[in-house]
Formats: structure tokens, sequence, C-alpha cells
């Protein structure tokens, strides 16, 4: 996993720049990451999860009550 990958790093004494690097991700989040490993350990460091339910998109088809032939796509949250 990612994060275990960034903790062994952030353990060895890589600085948050090049952790930053190695995950493409910011310095900031990089010393984010470093505070959570230093003020609990793994276990205080829990994975990411979605914010909302997922979102799909629909299209509507040519004078589907979208205009006159006009397309377009519109976002539904399910």
């Amino acid at each position: 996993m990612r994060r275990f990958e960034a903790a062994d790093l952030i353990e060895v004494g890589a600085s948050d720049r090049e952790v930053a690097r190695r995950f493409r991700v910011t310095r900031k989040s990089a010393n984010r990451w470093r505070r959570a490993l230093a003020s609990g350990g793994r276990q205080a460091w829990p994975p990411r999860v979605p914010a909302g339910p997922a979102a799909s998109w629909t299209r509507t088809t040519p004078g589907a009550g979208g205009g006159a032939g006009r397309r377009s796509c519109r976002l539904r949250l399910e």
C-alpha cells in the first residue's frame, strides 16, 4: 500500500520533499503524514475513503428535452 511505503520512507528519515516527490503529493501533505505517524503510529493513519456517493454521467439524446438537437451531459449522483 502506498501509505505504508510512505511510512517506511518517513521512518528511515526521508525529508518531506523526498516523500512528496516520490508519491506525487505536496510537501504539506507529506508533512501531515509525518505528523500523523509521529503522533500515533501507523494505526493512527487511517486509509482515505471516498467523500460521498459515486457520480455517474448520463448522456441525453438529441431532441430529448435538451433543446433542438443539442447534446448535453448531466451529472447524476447515485
